[in-house]
């Protein structure tokens, strides 16, 4: 390091890597740098919103500490930020309101108690009081006999295949 300063770059590469071939591992390193890029543009809207609070005279205004994670399940509603709505409700989500946990939550699609997953895949944003309405049972346990079900279903119809199936009515048994 006083010879040449501090690494670039430090590469650890863990002994499952070193099973896949050259490109599998170059399509790691992509998705990587995406997932980065994009954690980058988040961070940057939530610097803006703290800007334009600032602005506004709300200088103690902060972000809760998971907003990456708030954004990044808000941007799986929809392709079109105008059109982001909480599954159950329908009610449209803006980044403001994303951004206050009075209003939206971080909620488990499937009951963390009975699926012990806590990933990304069985996370989504809700309001408050959809998810309090859910409380610890599927969305077919919650929603599933309710004339809501359908336009439920069709707000589903746009998360990313890996949440999907889990709004089915048998989603705990698969």
């Amino acid at each position: 390091i006083e010879a040449y300063g501090p690494p670039e770059e430090i590469v650890v590469e863990l002994a499952r890597d070193l099973k896949r071939s050259l490109d599998e591992r170059e399509e790691v390193q992509r998705r990587q740098y995406e997932n980065q890029k994009k954690n980058e543009q988040r961070q940057q809207k939530i610097d803006e919103l703290i800007a334009a609070e600032r602005a506004r005279g709300n200088p103690a205004w902060r972000p809760p500490r998971d907003a990456l994670l708030r954004l990044r399940l808000w941007e799986e509603l929809n392709t079109d930020a105008g059109d982001r709505k909480c599954v159950y409700s329908g009610q449209t989500i803006s980044m403001r309101m994303l951004l206050d946990d009075s209003q939206v939550e971080i909620e488990h699609i499937l009951p963390f108690a009975t699926s012990l997953d806590d990933g990304p895949s069985n996370l989504t944003v809700s309001l408050r009081t959809a998810n309090r309405e859910k409380a610890k049972r599927t969305p077919w346990e919650a929603f599933g006999r309710r004339a809501e079900w359908d336009a439920i279903m069709l707000r589903v119809s746009a998360l990313p295949k890996a949440k999907q199936w889990r709004f089915r009515e048998d989603a705990v048994d698969l």
